[in-house]
């Protein structure tokens, strides 16, 4: 699911940086979807606000995780000057999410801004991976004809999961119900499974 948040702390008598929106673009580095996924390469929308009573200048911001199935580049983008109440939306980092993470795993990350050595200002956002199913499966067709009154032994079918979340799949199965002026009538059958 996509991520966003929205935060507004209260003022203080200083500059008080903080991030109000933050949201993934995965359109140049994935499906478009809106959805971190693994293998995705996104960049992140955001907008920081000045909610302190005094200005802040020559602001930098930059984020930072221990994670090691995210990779951040791009990690520092300048925000220049922000007065009380003032705000900038950017898009200037990039993160690259490790083909191999799994579905659901959480990454922390901090936005870290600082004014040079006078003040710095931390927040931490989660960003949840999602990843996708791979469904293998041996053969690829499988047609089995019978003659009535035929006997045939059964089939086998391998399937496998390759990805790294759950996977509903259905087989159908057709056959004759009756037959009529035109050939067999067919009644069809549905499973659905998790695999």
């Amino acid at each position: 699911r996509p991520f966003s948040a929205s935060i507004k702390p209260e003022a203080t008598n200083d500059a008080l940086i903080a991030y109000s929106k933050l949201k993934f673009d995965d359109k140049n580095g994935g499906d478009g979807d809106g959805i971190v996924e693994s293998g995705e390469k996104i960049s992140l929308d955001f907008t920081v606000n000045n909610y302190g009573k005094t200005a802040a200048e020559n602001i930098k911001g930059r984020l930072e995780t221990t994670d090691t199935f995210i990779t951040i580049t791009n990690n520092l983008v300048d925000l220049g000057k922000l007065n009380p109440g003032d705000s900038v939306s950017k898009n200037g980092f990039s993160i690259s999410i490790k083909n191999n993470t799994p579905d659901g795993h959480l990454v922390p990350v901090n936005f870290i801004f600082s004014n040079g050595a006078k003040q710095t200002w931390t927040q931490e956002f989660i960003i949840e991976v999602n990843a996708d199913p791979e469904l293998v499966y041996s053969p690829e067709t499988l047609n089995i004809r019978a003659k009535e009154g035929e006997i045939f032994e059964d089939e086998l079918i391998n399937l496998k999961n390759r990805g790294l979340s759950d996977l509903s799949y259905s087989f159908t199965h057709r056959y004759p119900s009756q037959r009529g002026a035109g050939g067999p009538a067919y009644r069809q059958v549905d499973l659905i499974h998790l695999l």
